[in-house]
């Protein structure tokens, strides 16, 4: 971040090859809202990328997991499922798919972000919820990645 002026940042943003790694303990707890996003981007990472101690995100109404892994073979990633997490095998292509994001606002956003790198076009149901989390999520999505004429 580079401060421009008081309240106004600029971000930089530097390219490079996403490397696999493990999430556990600590660290995973951070990023437990985050987590379909970051199993979106490590389709794309070369390598094994394991995400354990996830156990709390099967509990309740829904197993959030195993939803995740579902939608994320119908995308053809290749991801595997154990009791206390997952591993994503990245670095080969996504297809467009059918996805349910279960009115889940992470769910939307990781798989909008997912359908940006697939191969064909991916349609998301259930997105209800993420103008309540994120106004304006899709229109904002819409115009960073529409083709600058």
């Amino acid at each position: 971040l580079v401060n421009e002026e008081e309240g106004s940042y600029r971000v930089e943003v530097r390219s490079g090859a996403l490397k696999a790694t493990r999430i556990a303990g600590k660290r995973v707890e951070k990023l437990l809202d985050q987590l379909p996003l970051v199993a979106g981007v490590a389709t794309q990472a070369q390598g094994e990328f394991v995400i354990r101690d996830i156990e709390q995100l099967r509990r309740g109404p829904r197993d959030r997991v195993a939803h995740l892994v579902e939608q994320l073979r119908a995308m053809d990633a290749k991801v595997g499922e154990f009791p206390e997490g997952v591993v994503i095998k990245g670095g080969f292509p996504l297809r467009g798919a059918r996805i349910d994001c279960a009115n889940d606002p992470a769910f939307a956003q990781a798989f909008a972000a997912a359908g940006l790198l697939a191969e064909a076009v991916t349609e998301l149901d259930g997105t209800e919820t993420i103008e309540e989390t994120i106004p304006g999520f899709f229109d904002t999505l819409a115009s960073i990645t529409e083709e600058k004429k």
